[in-house]
């Protein structure tokens, strides 16, 4: 972190110093900060964690048809969760990550493209009072992502799922009365010139709602198998922002973007519901029925 904010900071210095305030040059910025400190983390983990040679013959063209082969399990004890090779499983999550990352910057690109510096500004002033939700998903993923990774039998991951639902639907109605109330305040603190950015507070607050539930299905659907279908729904997302803005941006302005991100989101919590219900069920032992005699 401390990395990608060095390199943050000199960006902005030299878009002050040369007078190059563009939105898309403060998006190569921030592009070429967060890559940063994507890099600096990668040189803390060790080689052999990331990819071995078994996985790296794979990437042959004779072999292309064994890499998206999924699921490729390990053999495990009696009753556990069967495991996805390292090395497949960083694959689809790379994919998944960065499809995520081109679908969440794709609102500051057609903004900057298609709209004025003002309504840049406008829906800026409206995201920076969505953070406080982001924040509580990043920290909710934190969180869970370890848990998961520690339940190593089905019944032990469904009891941390029921459990963490109920966290969930709490943070949920707490995020949901934020939503309501404090995008309100901007006329307040800000001016009323900037009443335009309410409804896109409003927006993307909604937006972090509905990503709010959808964090728990990704994340157990990472420990039921399901990294390669999150590709396939990813890319389906990115289509889906990238229709919407080219459509309607040019008529509609700032708040098309932010209608993008919550479609974006809606079409995650339905997909990823779905897949997570078909595979719990799918995965639950079949009982006998009991006969009369």
């Amino acid at each position: 972190r401390v990395g990608e904010s060095v390199v943050a900071l000199l960006g902005i210095t030299t878009l002050w110093i040369f007078h190059l305030w563009t939105p898309f040059a403060v998006l190569i910025v921030s592009t070429l900060a967060l890559g940063m400190s994507a890099l600096l983390f990668l040189t803390a983990i060790p080689r052999e964690a990331l990819v071995s040679r078994s996985d790296s013959a794979l990437l042959w063209p004779l072999n292309l048809k064994r890499f998206f082969r999924y699921p490729l399990t390990l053999e495990t004890a009696k009753h556990e969760l069967h495991l996805e090779r390292p090395g497949h499983f960083a694959a689809f999550l790379a994919f998944s990550s960065l499809l995520g990352t081109l679908t969440a910057r794709m609102d500051y690109l057609f903004l900057g493209v298609y709209r004025s510096a003002a309504d840049v500004g406008i829906y800026s002033i409206g995201a920076q009072f969505a953070i406080p939700l982001t924040f509580l998903v990043g920290a909710m993923n934190t969180a869970l992502f370890p848990r998961m990774a520690g339940a190593r039998t089905h019944e032990s991951l469904m009891s941390l799922s029921s459990r963490t639902w109920r966290l969930t639907l709490l943070a949920f109605l707490a995020s949901v009365l934020y939503t309501g109330i404090i995008p309100q305040l901007v006329p307040f603190i800000l001016g009323d010139r900037y009443r335009a950015s309410v409804l896109v507070g409003h927006l993307l607050c909604l937006r972090n709602c509905i990503w709010l539930l959808t964090c728990p299905l990704i994340i157990f659907g990472y420990g039921l198998g399901l990294a390669r279908h999150y590709v396939v729904v990813d890319s389906v997302k990115l289509v889906v922002v990238l229709v919407i803005n080219l459509c309607f941006i040019g008529t509609y302005g700032t708040i098309v973007p932010a209608i993008a991100l919550c479609a974006n989101e809606l079409v995650s919590l339905v997909a990823v519901g779905l897949l997570y219900l078909m595979k719990v069920r799918a995965s639950q032992p079949i009982e006998a029925c009991p006969t009369r005699l």
